[in-house]
């Protein structure tokens, strides 16, 4: 015996089909904006399920719908939270807006080309491959194994060539690297982000998330080997994407001379702030009660 439930604004149906390996086997669907859709779909998927071993394809179901529901249903339990944050971000601000009106049986080869090769032309290449593989992962799956249309459209969608731009190194000058410095004289932690950057290259959201664990002054190295993760209200470290991007950097005299002082000044700041000391991660560059400063890159 199936039944309902809702889950965003739209209502769901679902029934179990038997047992597979000791797991339960359950079928799920999109039932419609309201329960008595759903239910009402539900008895004919039933129906349609025990007479024919099968589930008609559904190609009334809105694209909106669709990739709301495979993004919180699919992407977000099996994915990592940043692919589903951007993953989301590139529904909400570029699928929906152009595509989610459009029933799912109705977008083919030439209206998503179109699509795609307007994005190309406001957008950078590397932004619309990545609003290209979104559409095509979230039409894949509804071919198999939703079932919900019978092709995948996004399948034959040709990326038109990149524009060929002369690549320049952009290094800023010594002498703006100290007007920067005299500009924000008044914000010492910022500051310090900025000078260790020009002493060692590294990127601001490496900075942002540098820990004193990850500072050998021995040695004279710093390690490069976390990144930081925003969940809504909540930051945690995370490790870095790539092999690649773990790597160790050495420092001279005045940047040993700076993190020095940067230690004395958040062992003075930790007194004054007492219990309301938050820098839970031991972060090297922090805002003044010790939170941390996130770069979203």
């Amino acid at each position: 015996m199936g039944s309902v439930r809702k889950k965003g604004t739209n209502w769901y149906f679902y029934f179990d089909v038997g047992t597979v390996g000791g797991k339960r086997k359950r079928i799920e669907r999109a039932g419609g904006k309201t329960k008595k859709e759903a239910l009402k779909a539900l008895a004919l998927a039933e129906a349609e399920y025990f007479e024919s071993g099968n589930i008609k394809v559904d190609s009334s179901i809105s694209f909106a719908d669709w990739i709301y529901y495979w993004i919180e249903e699919i992407v977000k339990p099996q994915l990592a939270y940043q692919t589903y944050t951007t993953y989301k971000y590139i529904a909400d601000s570029h699928l929906i807006p152009e595509l989610g009106s459009y029933k799912l049986r109705e977008l083919n080869p030439m209206l998503l080309q179109k699509f795609i090769n307007k994005k190309c032309e406001n957008y950078a290449y590397n932004s619309v491959k990545a609003i290209k593989k979104v559409l095509s992962s979230s039409l894949k799956y509804a071919v198999h194994p939703a079932q919900k249309i019978r092709d995948n459209p996004a399948a034959y969608i040709q990326m038109p060539k990149e524009k060929v731009k002369e690549k320049r190194n952009k290094i800023i000058s010594e002498e703006n690297y100290k007007r920067i410095l005299e500009y924000i004289e008044t914000e010492p932690a910022l500051a310090n982000m900025i000078q260790i950057g020009w002493h060692t290259g590294m990127r601001c959201s490496e900075i942002c998330v540098l820990t004193w664990d990850d500072v050998d002054f021995d040695n004279k190295v710093i390690h490069v080997k976390n990144n930081l993760l925003k969940k809504g209200k909540e930051i945690e470290l995370c490790p870095l994407k790539t092999t690649s991007s773990y790597r160790d950097i050495y420092f001279g005299k005045e940047l040993e001379d700076l993190l020095r002082k940067q230690r004395k000044l958040e062992n003075i700041k930790r007194l004054e702030y007492g219990q309301y000391w938050k820098n839970d991660f031991n972060l090297v560059c922090t805002r003044e009660n010790g939170k941390a400063y996130y770069a979203k890159l």
